[in-house]
């Protein structure tokens, strides 16, 4: 069922693509908040469960794309995990 404000947008199509902007804007926003809970739920839950911080989105990409390739890489504090002590 359409909305009241998006029944009206679809009879104005003027008014629907100069609202376009402030809607993608205002959609962008919420996306980048979700995305920020999402990493910090991910953080909460490792300090709760005391285990190993996750690495940044960027890193965790970066990761992706070599394994991809087929190259054997890790996050900092996984690869420091992983070395024996002396």
């Amino acid at each position: 069922m359409l909305s009241h404000r998006a029944l009206v947008l679809s009879f104005c199509p003027e008014r629907a693509r100069q609202e376009l902007p402030r809607h993608l804007r205002e959609r962008r926003g919420l996306v980048a908040r979700q995305l920020a809970d999402a990493a910090d739920r991910l953080v909460l839950d490792a300090l709760q469960t005391g285990e190993l911080l996750p690495p940044r989105s960027e890193i965790t990409s970066a990761l992706q794309a070599l394994d991809e390739a087929g190259i054997r890489a890790y996050a900092g504090w996984d690869y420091l995990a992983k070395v024996p002590e002396d």
